[in-house]
């Protein structure tokens, strides 16, 4: 593409990815076909270490497939790839600095017990004819070998679980080569809704580019979690029942959104699991139109607690990760599944024509839902809709809802965006720890035919103290 005056033009095409490596000028990981384009209209120069022509936020991103295998940089003053090289080199460098400093006395002790016990080893090594002799047994000198070697093994050891405790090596093995900090972020536009962010991570490329080569015929469909780092183990075993009892078999991605996991725990997961995993990163924050000290006036929970429960009513279907799929199936980090499905579920809820897949209906706590089930009746009332079946539904009672399977159409609508931004507003989600359950269930009895909702007995499913059969 020409240029146009002093705008800059940033391209990468690859056969094998769709991220391309602008140091090395060649594509990487997976086997996925495409191309990506960056072109900024503004003055200045353009940086091949950064891909958002030095800060502007006037970008756009295609991504095209079947590209060839080139990389290129065209800019109005001339590309620097000498200093991306260089800012590449000082990022792994002041990272490994930084680590390193905030464990240095760790460090300096370390390394002058392993200096030790490699003097030791080598006196030992040198005299241990002397020292068998003057004792006079013929054992003593294996034995004496065998017992330096044995403390030189044992100090290597822990030394490099120190180095591991630092997380040197993920500074070090951090994949800079091939995928640079600065591919990390693009845009996307996402046809499903204005509302899903336009930021788009390492991931989410490599999830979205996943879909251009979707199998034709299979549900374009994920299985989301959103976990703490605190809790990777219960969720080693969710991820294994799912995996053994479904995933195996139809290979669907999975989405983890967390707010701050490690690279190290991240690739701890992915270690945990067969299938292909994906992670998101999510920002929790009280919203600007609540006051930041506001005063829980029921259901005391943490407030952590009130940011996953506007997750998953509203925030999920906002985040550029979930861009393109039609059906979603959420999980919580300890939903167990218990035996193997026979059937793939998002194929069995596309052919049904079905909306809402669930496992159980139960009751909620009342003092979580103050004043929700009046404000829903407020909002028919004054939005003039028809609800589904709303009037049948029994009020206090809730989906159960960490086992979720659902189209993504239902949540991007115009019906439930209205709904879901009615109820944000007024601020029971944080005043009152409205729960995602009960602002859900309530959603589906306004919006989606009861025929086309369905209840998963046959899945056995166990979460708390639900133990389904």
């Amino acid at each position: 593409m020409d240029q146009l005056g002093s705008s800059c033009h940033l391209e990468c095409h690859c056969a094998n990815h769709a991220s391309c490596n602008l140091f090395i000028g060649t594509c990487f990981n997976e086997a996925k076909t495409g191309w990506i384009v960056t072109h900024c209209n503004i003055t200045g120069d353009c940086n091949s270490n950064i891909n958002d022509c030095k800060g502007f936020e006037s970008c756009s991103v295609e991504v095209i497939g079947n590209g060839s295998t080139v990389s290129r940089c065209r800019c109005s003053k001339g590309c620097n790839r000498t200093y991306a090289f260089y800012n590449y080199m000082y990022t792994v460098i002041a990272d490994a600095y930084d680590s390193i400093g905030a464990n240095i006395g760790a460090v300096t002790g370390m390394m002058c017990a392993f200096a030790l016990i490699l003097v030791i080893f080598v006196l030992l090594y040198r005299s241990r004819e002397r020292i068998a002799a003057g004792l006079r047994s013929r054992h003593l000198k294996p034995m004496l070998l065998a017992s330096s070697l044995l403390c030189l093994v044992v100090l290597t050891g822990l030394y490099w679980k120190q180095l591991n405790n630092m997380n040197i090596k993920s500074i070090l093995f951090k994949d800079y080569l091939t995928s640079w900090k600065s591919m990390q972020h693009v845009s996307i536009n996402c046809k499903g809704s204005e509302r899903i962010s336009r930021s788009c991570a390492d991931d989410c490329i490599r999830l979205q580019n996943l879909l251009k080569d979707w199998p034709d015929g299979k549900p374009k469909a994920f299985v989301y979690y959103l976990i703490q780092a605190k809790r990777i183990s219960i969720l080693s075993q969710s991820l294994s029942s799912l995996d053994s009892n479904f995933n195996d078999v139809y290979h669907y991605p999975i989405v983890i959104f967390h707010e701050n996991i490690s690279d190290v725990n991240q690739n701890l997961i992915r270690l945990s699991s067969k299938s292909d995993i994906y992670f998101q990163a999510v920002k929790f924050e009280i919203p600007d139109f609540l006051p930041k000290n506001l005063t829980q006036l029921s259901c005391h929970w943490h407030i952590g607690y009130r940011h996953m429960c506007r997750f998953h009513s509203k925030l999920v279907y906002e985040q550029p990760i979930t861009c393109g799929f039609e059906y979603a199936w959420r999980l919580d980090d300890d939903s167990i599944i218990k035996r193997p499905l026979k059937y793939d579920i998002f194929e069995y809820m596309r052919d049904n024509n079905l909306q809402y897949g669930y496992i159980a209906i139960i009751p909620d706590n009342r003092l979580c839902t103050v004043n929700l089930w009046e404000n829903t009746r407020k909002y028919i009332n004054d939005s003039s809709i028809a609800p589904k079946f709303f009037t049948e539904w029994r009020q206090y009672y809730v989906y159960y809802n960490n086992f979720e399977v659902s189209r993504m159409s239902l949540w991007l609508s115009d019906d439930y965006q209205k709904f879901i931004d009615y109820i944000d507003k007024l601020g029971g989600i944080y005043y009152y720890r409205w729960g995602d359950a009960p602002i859900k269930s309530i959603a589906v009895s306004l919006f989606v035919r009861k025929n086309e909702t369905h209840n998963f007995l046959d899945v056995g499913y166990q979460h708390k103290k639900l133990n389904h059969p």
